[in-house]
């Protein structure tokens, strides 16, 4: 699934860390990508002081795609860190190496989009602060405009190459792309024009949706902090232009570099074609990167310095509602956890009481959603809005009952395809069944146990 998806480098990560894993595991090994991640933005930007490094280190480690990631996949987990770090690896091989070795920077982009291609907008918005500060630094703009050049076609020519790769495996495994939601399938092929103008504006529109109203703690403290910081980085960035006496055309390339950043950062959505969740717009959180950078350009201005000191406590207040958001999600799927164990077992039970029932033989077809079934009750002040956390129990597509029976509750049980409704005739009397945990709500129909949830 994963190869058809275009992620065909996470079987092989998958041989390398296991099939099976505890999230210890899981956890180091995503703490060691972030970090690395941290250090070599760190030295990219050329930060000297802690409290930059800190705010890195604290946007990246708390920002919800990474509080979510790991409350709804975390077998993903540092799988996505992994992709994160090759992507910013590919861009500090880009502005730290010289001549033709910075094309070495298609090897870790190639192998970040293998595992994930949602993150594509790291290297393309670091590229861009990167080059801005540079400008601000009085950097020439013809050699702006070649580092630029560069990147983007190193950025190309890496997705040309993973693209040619996934054709070539696919070909090699007698497979066929995935045709679905989040598959690859459709990839660039808009229908005409103004699609892609619809496109164009929505991954604007999209980027201050998700950077004003993130999932986070106290939605609206961080809806005023947000715009406090981009104020505060307009006017950082005007200060600093005019006591640097940056020259015109760098003026008017910072301008152009600046518009372009929101675009670029959610890239995701206009290559996706509006699909987008917050799993995918790590990229996105990149916009504080460009607050703390702002503050790697030193200039003689006590207002700089205050605000500098703003940016600090700004951004310290967005982590801190981060942690408590994080904190919020992960005991709500450890609630979901809990519910899904009592009422799991309540109908293994009542399977078990139902007469002729034989335990791993007889089939048993799970019908509707637990998730909006009658026991369904959500709990107040939690966030039911965010990717994966919109039910209350752990069990969501119906391949994920095989999972839970097999790896949970080590019970055998012989879990029927839904294609055995009509084989067996089973409609009539389904419509007359009432939804767990009435009594009428798991019964033999035909040879089959059928479990209404919903």
């Amino acid at each position: 699934d994963s190869v058809q998806l275009g992620r065909f480098l996470i079987p092989i990560y998958i041989l390398i860390r296991g099939k099976y894993y505890p999230p210890l595991i899981i956890g180091v090994l995503s703490l060691l990508f972030i970090a690395l991640s941290v250090y070599l933005t760190v030295d990219l930007l050329k930060l000297k002081n802690k409290a930059s490094t800190f705010l890195i280190s604290g946007v990246y480690t708390t920002c919800s795609t990474i509080t979510l990631l790991n409350a709804t996949y975390i077998n993903y987990t540092d799988m996505y860190c992994l992709s994160i770090l090759l992507y910013i690896l590919g861009v500090y091989i880009l502005f730290k190496t010289k001549k033709l070795y910075r094309f070495l920077s298609i090897i870790p982009f190639v192998c970040a989009t293998g595992i994930y291609q949602s993150y594509i907008g790291i290297p393309i918005g670091l590229s861009i602060i990167i080059i801005i500060n540079k400008l601000i630094n009085n950097k020439t703009t013809k050699e702006a405009i070649i580092d630029g050049i560069i990147a983007i076609a190193s950025i190309l020519i890496s997705l040309l190459l993973y693209s040619a790769l996934y054709k070539f495996i696919l070909n090699a495994m007698n497979l066929t792309a995935t045709d679905s939601y989040n598959g690859m399938v459709g990839v660039g092929q808009y229908g005409s024009l103004e699609n892609i103008k619809y496109f164009f504006n929505e991954t604007y529109k999209r980027f201050f949706d998700y950077f004003i109203n993130p999932p986070i703690f106290h939605k609206t403290i961080i809806k005023i902090t947000n715009i406090i910081l981009l104020i505060i980085a307009i006017i950082q960035t005007a200060i600093k232009i005019i006591l640097k006496k940056v020259n015109v055309k760098n003026i008017l390339l910072i301008i152009i570099l600046y518009s372009v950043l929101p675009f670029a950062l959610n890239i995701i959505c206009f290559i996706s074609k509006g699909f987008e969740h917050t799993l995918t717009v790590f990229a996105i959180n990149l916009g504080y990167i460009l607050f703390i950078s702002l503050n790697s350009i030193k200039t003689d201005s006590k207002i700089d310095e205050k605000l500098y000191f703003c940016t600090v406590i700004l951004i310290g207040i967005f982590i801190c509602c981060n942690i408590l958001y994080s904190n919020q999600s992960y005991l709500k799927k450890q609630l979901e956890f809990d519910n899904t164990l009592t009422t799991m077992n309540r109908i293994v039970m009542r399977i078990e009481e139902v007469d002729n029932y034989e335990m791993g033989v007889t089939p048993v077809l799970f019908l509707g959603d637990i998730n909006s079934g009658p026991l369904s009750m959500k709990r107040n002040d939690f966030d039911y809005n965010a990717v994966g956390m919109f039910g209350n129990f752990s069990i969501t597509y119906y391949s994920t009952y095989r999972m839970y029976f097999d790896n949970y509750l080590a019970y055998p049980i012989n879990i029927a395809d839904e294609s055995i409704i009509e084989k067996n005739n089973l409609e009539k009397e389904i419509v007359s069944m009432t939804c767990f945990p009435a009594k009428n709500s798991i019964k033999m129909i035909n040879g089959v146990v059928v479990v209404k949830l919903s």
